[in-house]
């Protein structure tokens, strides 16, 4: 007769096998709750690319340029002082950043006072230069180039020609008067500069057909004019540059 100790034996080992068949069958089974759920996508994967790019940027792509993280806007907006336009002179000048590319400078001379025979007929002829130019638009369209020759050269005297045009284009006209304020001379050959410290406050440009005033100048404008002596012995503006807003 079997002892029921040696009966219980492997009794407890098929008890200990189906235990562990159990447990394997219950770990190859797919979970419910698994099957039946998308996978999980990433934050954001259901934004549009617009939306990402609105929410790296604040901005819609047609709104900057996305080749990186920094935002470079199609348009910018110029940081530099914006000069409101009074005259033909603001507006046929240069202004200080134009050059792009700096150019080799050499040593610099001396500054040297222009002698008293070049410095006031150089003052002369810039205030000349300053006055026709109030009233450039207004000049007889056959006799204006000559008239303004006497004045100026190339290429400020193309500039203003081709200013006048687009102003008429746009049916606008200049009023008022600027002050020229001259502050130094400086003379070297048949060539010279000077500073001008402008007041066009109560100048500016209004529409030719209303009257309306559409702008006006400022009262302290740095500028620096460059001149040149013709064989005639008149000086004559040979370009206008804008420093901005104060002197």
């Amino acid at each position: 007769m079997v002892s029921p100790e040696v009966l219980a034996v492997p009794a407890w080992w098929a008890m200990a096998m189906i235990g562990i068949a159990i447990v394997q069958t219950m770990r190859s089974a797919p979970n419910p709750h698994l099957a039946f759920s998308a996978t999980p996508r990433p934050p954001g994967a259901n934004e549009t690319s617009a939306q990402k790019r609105r929410s790296r940027d604040g901005c819609l792509p047609e709104e900057g340029n996305w080749r990186g993280s920094q935002r470079t806007p199609a348009k910018l907006a110029s940081q530099r002082w914006m000069m409101p336009v009074v005259t033909l002179l603001l507006l046929t000048g240069c202004t200080a950043e134009d050059s792009a590319v700096p150019l080799p400078t050499a040593a610099k001379s001396p500054s040297v006072s222009p002698p008293q025979s070049d410095a006031e007929p150089i003052k002369r002829s810039y205030i000349a230069f300053i006055a026709i130019l109030d009233r450039a638009d207004s000049l007889p369209t056959g006799t204006r180039r000559q008239e303004l020759a006497f004045h100026m050269t190339d290429p400020q005297l193309t500039r203003v020609i081709d200013r006048i045009k687009e102003m008429e284009e746009e049916n606008l006209t200049s009023y008022g008067k600027v002050v020229a304020h001259v502050q130094d001379i400086h003379v070297k050959d048949t060539d010279a500069t000077l500073r001008d410290c402008q007041d066009s406050r109560d100048a500016g440009t209004m529409n030719a057909l209303t009257g309306k005033k559409i702008n006006r100048g400022i009262e302290k404008e740095n500028l620096k004019t460059y001149l040149s002596k013709g064989p005639d012995g008149r000086w004559r503006v040979t370009k206008t540059v804008s420093y901005g807003k104060g002197c």
